[in-house]
């Protein structure tokens, strides 16, 4: 009895770690309940009833988690094409921001209150959102976003950014802007290996 129970238990396990690593790391769901209205969680997706793994609707759910999936490991350290720059990517769902750091950077610019950073949305391997920019309080307070796109490389490991960026069209002595201009810049970052 005692060999018998011992199997049952073993067997227990094993059919839990098999249900749980079919399920995936972002499933929708776990069970019934967990879906809305009369949704049914079928393999960690919210199906409607009578829809298969075959349906149309089931392939393009799999397909957001996967790409969800995606978007999340693009968190991490990344460079920039001269290795001069340090880049820390955050994410949260499918929103991305990412923000240059450097120890001279940091301790130089932060004096002098500078920072800028990306934000944006990630939609398959497009990036749309803002180049934010900060310049205060030495160079007449200046804050504002502009436009930014880019694009993430079929295996993840690349992101190249297109933006507009605002700079000080020169400064007195006081350090104050005599005026400001915007100009187009490029990016290229990849992961920090």
């Amino acid at each position: 009895m005692k060999k018998f129970v011992f199997f049952l238990n073993l067997t227990a396990i094993a059919t839990f770690f098999v249900l749980l690593s079919s399920t995936g790391t972002h499933a929708d769901c776990t069970k019934d309940i967990d879906c809305k209205g009369n949704r049914i969680c079928e393999k960690g997706i919210c199906i409607n009833p009578g829809q298969t793994e075959t349906s149309p609707e089931f392939t393009a759910e799999k397909k957001r988690n996967k790409e969800r999936e995606s978007v999340q490991n693009l968190a991490g350290t990344w460079r920039d094409s001269s290795g001069s720059y340090r880049y820390t990517i955050t994410v949260n769902e499918n929103t991305i921001e990412i923000v240059q750091t450097s120890e001279w950077m940091n301790n130089q610019w932060e004096l002098l209150g500078h920072n800028w950073y990306w934000r944006g949305t990630v939609a398959g391997k497009v990036i749309t959102g803002k180049w934010i920019g900060n310049y205060s309080p030495f160079l007449n307070n200046f804050s504002g976003e502009r436009n930014m796109t880019g694009t993430i490389s079929k295996d993840a490991d690349k992101i190249h950014l297109d933006y507009i960026i605002v700079y000080p069209n020169g400064s007195n002595a006081q350090g104050y802007a005599l005026g400001w201009v915007e100009r187009n810049e490029q990016l290229d970052l990849h992961r920090e290996k």
